[in-house]
């Protein structure tokens, strides 16, 4: 829930966080927004990112999205981080909203940081991108929606599918029956990665060529500044094409890998003997030589 909007910075043992979140343009002021973001510290061995986008109008969305990131919190705060703690959550959360009462539904999308890389999980079309300082996107969530299937199968380019009549059309979220779980393989971080997730409100305002480049070689808060930027002047009627007015939300992260120290093999050294004294095999060896040479002389005489 943005109740104002929230530009905060985070450090970790296993990288540096940014977080921008706030309402969009055409919600009444006063009026909280249905998005939730959650930064949790699993200790220096995980971290996990979350983003929720509430549905179904805005005490219902703002609920559901609450719930998705509160149960979060709660079952990591249980046991260890990892992969099944999340699922479970999500599980939870899908259970606590149909039954609550007045809650509508939300996306979801969720990273799991560990040292070997990082997880995705997702359902709806909040997403979560990875990519290098070169441009090249390593891995990137499918959006939950005939739109986003499409992209998935190559079908249709990125920045082609944020013009598409039926993008905002969903076949998942939790909260619904039909709410369906998608867990990405785990992908290893490269140096300056930069992992990005949010929700459709900043995603939808961006092409994808524009994330990668404001993004790469760039300080992590300048670059959540202004991405920021550019999404709420996008928002704003005449700002696109894209253009659409919505809560927004997102968070970078960027790894920190340290280098592991060196270890230099020790080159063995060659044992040498005092200059002047022949080791025993070549005494040996010159007198054998010494011994032969008398006895061919001792037989030609």
């Amino acid at each position: 829930m943005i109740k104002r909007p929230v530009s905060a910075r985070f450090e970790h043992p296993l990288g540096e966080v940014a977080v921008r979140l706030a309402s969009g343009p055409e919600r009444p002021p006063g009026r909280p927004g249905e998005d939730a973001a959650a930064v949790l510290d699993c200790g220096s061995g995980a971290l996990l990112l979350a983003v929720a986008d509430g549905m179904g109008g805005q005490r219902g969305g703002a609920r559901a999205s609450k719930v998705a990131v509160d149960v979060l919190a709660e079952r990591l705060a249980e046991g260890s981080a990892d992969s099944a703690h999340v699922v479970d959550a999500v599980d939870e959360a899908q259970v606590r909203t149909k039954a609550s009462r007045g809650a509508g539904a939300t996306t979801l999308v969720v990273t799991l940081i560990t040292p070997e890389g990082v997880r995705m999980f997702n359902v709806g079309d909040s997403e979560a991108i990875l990519m290098t300082p070169r441009g090249k996107v390593k891995v990137r969530t499918t959006v939950q929606s005939p739109v986003g299937y499409l992209v998935a199968a190559g079908a249709l380019a990125p920045d082609d599918a944020l013009l598409h009549e039926y993008r905002h059309l969903l076949s998942s979220a939790v909260g619904i029956d039909a709410m369906r779980l998608e867990v990405c393989p785990r992908v290893a971080f490269g140096k300056t990665d930069t992992l990005v997730l949010g929700s459709d409100g900043m995603f939808d305002n961006v092409f994808e060529h524009e994330l990668l480049e404001i993004t790469r070689n760039r300080n992590l808060e300048d670059a959540a500044d202004e991405l920021a930027m550019l999404v709420a002047a996008r928002m704003r009627r005449g700002g696109g094409p894209p253009c659409k007015p919505d809560d927004m939300s997102f968070i970078l992260f960027r790894p920190t890998l340290g280098k592991a120290p060196s270890k230099k093999k020790r080159k063995k050294k060659a044992k040498t003997q005092p200059k002047g004294k022949p080791k025993a095999a070549s005494k040996a060896k010159a007198a054998s030589k010494a011994k032969t040479r008398a006895k061919a002389k001792a037989a030609t005489s």
